[in-house]
């Protein structure tokens, strides 16, 4: 029933998550000026977030009518979220201050003025950004799609052209042909499968500047993957 998260923030860039229904299956499209063109937002992350985001259980009641409601920081709360839902109804959610313990957040509920505190997850994920919703797997090839592989480590110039093919089990199996032909050894496969199915630990906006200061003008090791539609994929 519900059709739109928005956040809308104090100190930061709003953002609204928009909820699709068909045959059963909901999609999530993320909507801020912070989004950027060249990467993927999760779906899963989206999902979890707005299942977060959907429920409130008060831990405690701190007050009915409060009048001040800056001594919360619900005069001009930190986040409010709005949820819309498909009739045209709207809940309002307002966040502010943190406990002092950090273990809960006040919160306002349609501006009834009466103030709870909840998990502190909700601030959490109001605080959000897309950064947050961007999808780990940056780079999940199919072995079965995968012709060949180049593995060249700058170091000492070394390198490797491999062909790719998968056994019976479904594990893919390498076959060195350049610059001498054996089939390759269990730990370069598992080089290679590590760099074939790679998840982001921490993602960084960097400047071309900045490039340098990861060692990433002159990468250490580099592998450039050659699909059986002839396109590449490199990392």
């Amino acid at each position: 029933d519900v059709a739109e998260i928005d956040v809308n923030k104090r100190d930061d860039e709003d953002f609204s998550i928009i909820l699709s229904k068909e045959n059963d299956n909901i999609s999530f499209e993320l909507q801020s000026a912070l989004l950027s063109s060249n990467v993927n937002y999760s779906q899963d992350k989206m999902r979890s977030w707005v299942s977060i985001m959907l429920s409130y259980k008060a831990n405690s009641l701190i007050g009915e009518n409060i009048t001040n409601l800056s001594e919360y920081g619900l005069d001009n709360p930190k986040y409010v979220v709005n949820i819309k839902m498909i009739d045209g109804t709207t809940h309002k959610v307002s966040i502010g201050n943190d406990t002092y313990d950090k273990a809960f957040v006040y919160v306002m509920f349609d501006d009834n003025n009466n103030v709870y505190t909840i998990a502190n997850i909700k601030g959490l994920n109001a605080s959000f950004n897309p950064i947050d919703f961007i999808d780990s797997s940056v780079f999940k090839l199919d072995y079965k799609n995968i012709q060949t592989v180049k593995f060249e480590r700058s170091t000492d110039g070394y390198s490797l052209t491999a062909t790719c093919s998968v056994n019976d089990t479904g594990e893919p199996e390498y076959y060195i042909v350049s610059p001498f032909e054996i089939k390759s050894s269990s730990t370069f496969a598992h080089i290679i499968n590590n760099a074939a199915k790679l998840d982001i630990g921490k993602y960084l906006e960097l400047s071309d500047e900045q490039i340098s200061s990861y060692g990433l003008d002159n990468p250490t090791f580099h592998f450039n993957f050659t699909m059986n539609n002839s396109l590449c994929q490199s990392v």
